[in-house]
């Protein structure tokens, strides 16, 4: 408001003058329009490229014993100093194009008060101009300038923000969730049934023609290669991917349940477990219902009790960053306990026992058969070896699922 309040006063005073200054502060909004539009894919990149560099220095401070048991320090140095090269590669291409914005719009407004006095004195000198009228187009020149001097370092920055500003709008702009219950019934979660179902990605088949059922207290281990789409059918049953054809949950369409209700009974446990820097019994509970007799009843479930049992504070042992001091199968089987703890009727076991022996394993398998006769177990693995003789497998092959019997 105080640019155009300026400018029409000048116009009053000088018209020669106000063009000037008009044709200055075109050229300095010009400058930074040029500056944002060609640093706009550099700073994007910046961004990418540091948060790899972070990836890759926190990975170098939690893994540092595999890094040296692998023997690949100079391979973990070697990748950080290419990626730090290239961030500096588009840092200086970033400060170059600062360098000539600051250069060509800091020396026009530094160069306007110069013309000015030129311009002004020469109509002094020529009787069109009182020295009244000199300070007064000065006053109001230099005030409205230091506004854009100050657009001038704000531009800086605003790369900056737009990058982080575009990653948070492409997430509110994702589609809601649809949370609204198409069917008031409540299932029992005993039984399991695919009709026909197909899945697709961008108009490309993924599995196709799925049809098998599962009841209640049955395991099932669902066997596929990497990328067949086990994974696929586990977001499908936690309502995340669309799909034509029917699922039933004791003859209730999935599609038509509630979504919060329906993975309040179909639990999920993941192959690569998370665990907090708190104590094992918050790791377990992570509800706080601090109930430790269940707690310790899960962990008898899982063959862990008399593992925690040896810690020297037994269920209040404080677990160090990603429980740095926990075996791999212990954290697996941590993370098996929490999703215990939640009473779920439907639970998905991927691959989560892939670290465990198999004396370990079945020992679970079939303390989990006799404390939750009436769950739904699903377990995924691509190791045909680790399952139990007389199991019910179904194979993912071909973009569709065979059923057999292992024997």
């Amino acid at each position: 408001f105080y640019t155009f309040f300026s400018l029409n006063v000048i116009i009053e005073l000088n018209f020669k003058v106000c063009l000037i200054l008009s044709i200055i502060i075109l050229i300095i909004i010009l400058m930074s329009v040029w500056y944002c539009i060609n640093t706009k894919n550099i700073v994007d990149k910046k961004v990418t490229l540091s948060e790899g560099l972070i990836k890759k220095t926190m990975n170098s401070i939690y893994n540092p014993k595999m890094i040296k048991m692998t023997n690949n320090q100079n391979n973990e140095i070697h990748r950080f100093n290419i990626n730090s090269e290239e961030y500096l590669k588009y840092d200086i291409k970033e400060i170059d194009y600062l360098i000539y914005y600051e250069l060509i719009a800091s020396g026009i407004k530094a160069l306007s008060t110069p013309i000015i006095y030129l311009v002004c004195g020469i109509m002094i000198i020529n009787d069109n101009m009182q020295i009244g009228g000199l300070m007064a187009i000065l006053t109001y020149s230099t005030t409205m300038l230091s506004y854009f001097q100050n657009v001038i370092y704000a531009v800086e920055g605003i790369n900056d923000f737009l990058v982080p500003a575009r990653r948070i709008k492409e997430f509110l702009n994702l589609n809601e969730e649809d949370l609204i219950c198409k069917n008031i019934v409540t299932p029992d979660y005993k039984k399991i049934e695919f009709k026909n179902v197909n899945i697709k990605f961008d108009n490309q088949i993924v599995l196709e023609d799925i049809n098998f059922a599962i009841n209640e207290g049955e395991n099932i281990y669902l066997v596929g290669s990497n990328g067949s789409g086990k994974s696929v059918l586990t977001k499908l049953l936690l309502g995340f991917i669309s799909y034509e054809g029917s699922i039933l949950i004791d003859d209730v369409e999935l599609r038509d349940l509630h979504k919060t209700k329906l993975r309040e009974n179909i639990g999920l446990c993941f192959q690569t477990p998370y665990i907090f820097s708190d104590t094992i019994k918050n790791n377990i509970d992570c509800y706080e219902n601090k109930n430790i007799d269940k707690i310790k009843d899960i962990c008898k479930i899982c063959e862990l009790d008399k593992e925690i049992q040896k810690f020297a504070n037994n269920y209040d042992e404080l677990l160090g960053e990603r429980g740095i001091n926990l075996s791999g199968g212990q954290k697996q089987r941590i993370n098996i306990a929490r999703l215990l703890m939640q009473n779920k009727k439907i639970l998905i076991f991927d691959d989560v026992l892939s670290k465990l022996d198999n004396n370990t394993k079945n020992k679970i398998v079939e303390n989990l058969n006799k404390n939750f006769p009436n769950n739904i177990n699903i377990f995924i693995t691509h190791d045909l070896l680790r399952i139990p003789k007389n199991s019910r497998v179904l194979f993912i092959d071909n973009k569709t699922i065979i059923d057999s019997t292992n024997t």
